[in-house]
């Protein structure tokens, strides 16, 4: 059988994604073991990484190179077994992806009951800055006013976690507070739009909508499980990068006009379209420490479902 629209258009997308630079492999191969190796046994082969990796452009020695600086940053581990070197998460790369799992995947954006948690960042050392503005920024804080970050929400497990990695607990002080009045809310709109440039952050996600829209649009059923895996490994990564720039303001405070309201649709919807197809290439040709990636994990049937009760 010849090439599908879908896997036409899915090797437009990658044509696309092969003439960006920098090429930030890095990023990606964070993507593939997040999406992929975190649920189906947490561990892929070396080489099996550089042949998934090669259709995105990403040559076996930047894939190396990668792969070496994660391991130097800390973010994976790389076990050696014979001839061959095996890839996976650190726990200190877990816990950082994990932290963001919970937003890429959810299949919705939660309710909000007008809370925020606020973290004023006293004796953070100039030097950790970066990182704990990064971190922060990963599970969902922007910065309202210098050295004051703030999140729509009462819960601090997340952000007591973070802390305790970062050793900072000692360093910042964690406060709660209330926008209950509706002109307080309106306020509050302008001063997040101004803050946080969320006009840049919409057109990142209208550009996402345009460009993996023609993906749902087409069939998947007879198309090559090569391209479905490359429609999800794309369409996930792009919207994983919008997240990290997403300080998750409430709709609340953006309106139902939002553009990440149609980008989360999108990807759910793709995302369990390629499903099936996706699963056929990463069982079929990716191996892990014992042969063949093992079957999902209950976690991938998760992902974009709506929540029960």
């Amino acid at each position: 059988m010849g090439q599908t629209t879908f896997d036409r258009e899915v090797e437009r997308l990658l044509r696309a994604f092969r003439r960006r630079r920098p090429m930030r492999a890095q990023s990606l191969i964070v993507t593939m073991l997040g999406d992929v190796a975190s649920v189906h046994g947490g561990v892929i082969w070396l080489g099996s990484l550089i042949a998934a990796l090669e259709p995105f452009g990403v040559a076996e020695r930047l894939t190396r190179t990668s792969v070496f600086r994660l391991n130097k940053d800390g973010w994976i581990d790389l076990k050696r077994r014979g001839r061959r070197s095996y890839v996976q998460f650190s726990t200190h790369g877990r816990r950082e992806y994990d932290r963001t799992a919970s937003r890429i995947y959810a299949a919705s954006r939660p309710a909000w009951d007008g809370n925020w948690t606020l973290v004023l960042a006293r004796d953070v050392p100039r030097a950790r800055s970066y990182a704990f503005r990064k971190a922060l920024g990963w599970v969902g804080y922007g910065e309202l006013t210098t050295g004051l970050y703030a999140h729509p929400s009462a819960d601090r497990r997340t952000l007591i976690d973070l802390l305790d990695e970062l050793e900072l607990q000692d360093a910042v002080v964690v406060m709660s507070a209330q926008t209950p009045e509706l002109a307080s809310q309106h306020r509050l709109t302008a001063r997040i739009q101004a803050a946080w440039r969320l006009p840049v952050l919409a057109r990142g996600y209208r550009e996402f909508v345009k460009r993996f829209a023609v993906l749902v649009q087409a069939s998947v059923r007879h198309a090559a499980p090569s391209s479905a895996f490359a429609a999800r490994t794309l369409a996930i990564h792009a919207y994983r990068r919008l997240l990290l720039q997403d300080p998750d303001i409430p709709d609340e405070l953006l309106g139902t006009e939002w553009p990440g309201n149609a980008a989360l649709a999108l990807i759910s919807r793709l995302y369990r379209a390629v499903g099936p197809q996706s699963l056929s290439y990463i069982r079929g040709e990716l191996e892990g420490g014992n042969g063949p990636l093992p079957a999902a994990a209950a976690a991938y049937r998760a992902r974009f479902a709506p929540a029960v009760g």
